[in-house]
């Protein structure tokens, strides 16, 4: 299977989890202007921007995963996928949204204080919480990841993908669509690929089919994407991009996966760690120290 940069002329064409989150966002939002500041309208509401590349096509996709592999239940998200010349970017829908509304109103220099509960309730909808930056010229994918009010990131090498074809064809929706196997990262995947799109991409790290990735899912069922948009000749600009953001480590991608692991193994003592905890005695006694299912897509 041929590097990433092989395809890059297609681009061309509870109570104590309340406090805990108070804690952090009072740490996290400090030197936020304050809404009843009539200087507002000047200073800064999105968090800094890198810009990368600017999106030449935008793909969505719906997940659908367990985050306990034990139980049927399963969270649903809506994703994103950019598509640049250079670069794409693949994370929450409304991730993306919120820092775009964010964007506007800076750009604007108004509308602040109307544009908060419209934030909010996107942070609110945001499910999966990864940002997956692809660098398709040098074959790199820098990966960043929010755990609780932390945000982790690694840099690796694009993991080459060995996709089995299947010599049968499917109709999907009216869609002639081709079908393959693989496996990756300790899951088994089939996906089906559409034959008249030649775009070799999908949802997450997904790439190097002959066709867009309209549906891709592990065959235990953790993890299920489905396409469910398209846009291409995009009427305005869409950045790919970074945020900077406080509370924020990086590392190499061992050490951040050992330590998210340790996080949901431990979560309160975990957070109980962090300098800007005080808790007295008796309630600390109290606290639940029970682990919380961890079901990653990458297993390995």
């Amino acid at each position: 299977m041929h590097q990433l940069s092989d395809f890059y002329s297609y681009m061309r064409k509870a109570t104590f989890t309340l406090i805990i989150l108070l804690a952090y966002f009072i740490r996290a939002y400090s030197q936020s202007p304050s809404f009843n500041n009539p200087n507002q309208g000047n200073m800064p509401f999105a968090p800094q921007m890198t810009t990368l590349d600017t999106a030449l096509i935008k793909v969505y996709y719906k997940l659908e995963f367990k985050k306990d592999s034990t139980q049927e239940d399963k969270t649903e998200a809506q994703t994103i996928l950019l598509l640049g010349d250079r670069y794409t970017l693949f994370t929450d829908y409304y991730l993306f949204m919120s820092d775009s509304i964010a964007q506007a109103v800076d750009k604007e220099k108004k509308g602040q204080l109307e544009a908060t509960s419209k934030l909010f309730n996107l942070w609110g909808q945001k499910k999966y919480k990864q940002w997956n930056i692809c660098d398709l010229r040098n074959n790199i994918v820098i990966k960043r990841e929010q755990v609780e009010a932390r945000y982790y990131e690694y840099e690796e090498k694009l993991p080459i993908i060995d996709w089995h074809l299947i010599n049968k064809d499917t109709l999907i929706n009216g869609l002639k669509c081709g079908k393959a196997t693989c496996k990756y990262r300790g899951r088994d995947y089939i996906a089906w690929y559409l034959k008249d799109i030649s775009l070799p991409f999908g949802p997450y790290l997904f790439y190097g089919l002959p066709g867009l990735i309209a549906i891709i899912k592990d065959r235990k069922d953790n993890y299920v994407f489905t396409l469910n948009g398209l846009e291409d000749n995009l009427p305005y600009l869409a950045p790919i991009y970074f945020t900077q953001t406080t509370l924020f480590y990086k590392d190499t991608r061992e050490k951040i996966r050992a330590t998210i692991q340790k996080i949901y193994n431990r979560p309160t003592d975990i957070m109980l760690q962090d300098p800007i905890m005080k808790i007295d005695a008796g309630t600390m006694q109290k606290l639940d120290r029970s682990s919380e299912p961890y079901n990653p897509i990458e297993l390995e």
